[in-house]
């Protein structure tokens, strides 16, 4: 039967598979970086928005597991890297607006419904990434400090006839091993 700890790397490893596989794959797409074209950061930013949700579930696997496992080290280090993704994604969020108020003069009247959606959906895509990359690196960090543990009692006190009886059965026990020595 396996351990539950050997569970921890394999789950790390979907985890981090989640997380940098799907913006890779995007990425790829978006060969060779023309970041000075208001329109290809327009277009790049909305096939980057379409990874944010397998990489979020991605993220919360990994925090799941660091929890379960209690590597609050690995918890902190997910926190920093979490709200730094956040920080990223909150100005390119900002320029993505600025490219399509700026792209927007150029589409034409037909295609004027779509360039719309597209902006909406790319834009709420990312909003909600963030929304949830922060809560999840701020859950990251609350969860890294040790938890104390409460004292343990040496004694128990019992009152009433449980301690007459507690008392007797220790007699006996003192009386029966006084006898065999």
């Amino acid at each position: 039967m396996l351990q539950s700890r050997q569970l921890a790397l394999p789950s790390y490893l979907v985890a981090f598979s989640l997380v940098v596989l799907p913006p890779l794959d995007q990425l790829i797409q978006i060969f060779p970086l023309r970041v000075g074209d208001a329109r290809w950061r327009f277009g790049a930013f909305g096939l980057l928005s379409n990874s944010l949700l397998l990489s979020t579930v991605g993220v919360l696997v990994a925090l799941v597991v660091a929890s379960v496992f209690e590597h609050r080290r690995f918890r902190r280090i997910l926190g920093v890297g979490t709200l730094t993704v956040v920080l990223v994604l909150a100005a390119a969020w900002v320029v993505f607006a600025l490219d399509v108020l700026q792209v927007r003069n150029g589409v034409n009247a037909q295609a004027a419904r779509a360039f719309f959606a597209a902006s909406v959906s790319a834009a709420l895509r990312s909003f909600f990434a963030v929304l949830s990359l922060t809560v999840l690196g701020v859950t990251a960090f609350r969860g890294s400090k040790p938890i104390a543990k409460p004292a343990k009692r040496s004694a128990m006190v019992v009152s009433g006839p449980e301690s007459r009886t507690a008392k007797r059965s220790e007699a006996a026990v003192l009386d029966v091993s006084d006898r065999t020595t």
